[in-house]
């Protein structure tokens, strides 16, 4: 499989969007790890409001991008789409995340960038890349033959209503890129890999790509 690359959208408002992602994930790790701990002031005679203690991490060691350590639900009805329980919610983006690399699939299979302008956003790596490699493949008469690809979700973290973070584990088996005449071109080997997404929505629109990145191979 082609490796993923950072990325963004395409729609009216979105633009840049995606630009902040690492920002405000960044910002959200400094709220956490820099702040202070602070006494609050007790007057005489007043009990005492007790301190929360701090949250635990909640990503493993290899997750470069984190949220806060407690997720922020969406608010309830902002989702069009979505279910409005947070477990509902972490079904529905692991679905469309499971869509989302279909069609991307499909695009390669069939040489059809145009597919790719439906689950990328538009300042997005993966869909100049993406575009790019159909490009090459048609301009070879090449084609990607026996390929397949399945995801597995391991988690999701909510940054805010409009962007979430997938850990999730892509597998994808043997196959052969080849002219259409048949001519073996290359064989490329299974892969297992391991990969950080950011789920990115504006307003009511569908769930997109914004950004993906390889944290490490794994045992086949």
């Amino acid at each position: 499989m082609q490796s993923f690359k950072p990325f963004s959208r395409a729609r009216p408002g979105a633009v840049g969007l995606v630009a902040v992602v690492v920002v405000v994930v960044a910002a959200g790790l400094a709220a956490v790890t820099l702040r202070p701990a602070v006494t609050p002031a007790v007057t005489p005679g007043t009990p005492a409001r007790p301190v929360a203690a701090p949250g635990r991490p909640v990503a493993p060691k290899s997750l470069a991008v984190a949220p806060t350590t407690r997720p922020v639900e969406p608010p309830a009805g902002s989702a069009a789409g979505v279910r409005e329980d947070a477990a509902g919610v972490r079904e529905d983006l692991a679905a469309r995340l499971g869509d989302i690399l279909r069609l991307r699939e499909r695009a390669y299979a069939r040489r059809d960038a145009t597919v790719l302008d439906t689950i990328y956003t538009s300042d997005c790596a993966c869909l100049r890349g993406g575009r790019a490699a159909i490009a090459r493949l048609l301009a070879d008469y090449a084609v990607w033959c026996g390929r397949s690809v399945s995801v597995r979700v391991e988690r999701l973290f909510c940054v805010n209503s409009s962007l979430w973070i997938a850990l999730a584990v892509l597998r994808r088996n043997a196959f052969r890129i080849e002219r259409e005449d048949g001519t073996l071109l290359r064989a490329v080997p299974a892969a297992r890999q391991r990969y950080r997404f950011a789920l990115v929505r504006t307003g009511v629109g569908a769930w997109l790509l914004g950004h993906a990145s390889l944290i490490e191979e794994l045992p086949r």
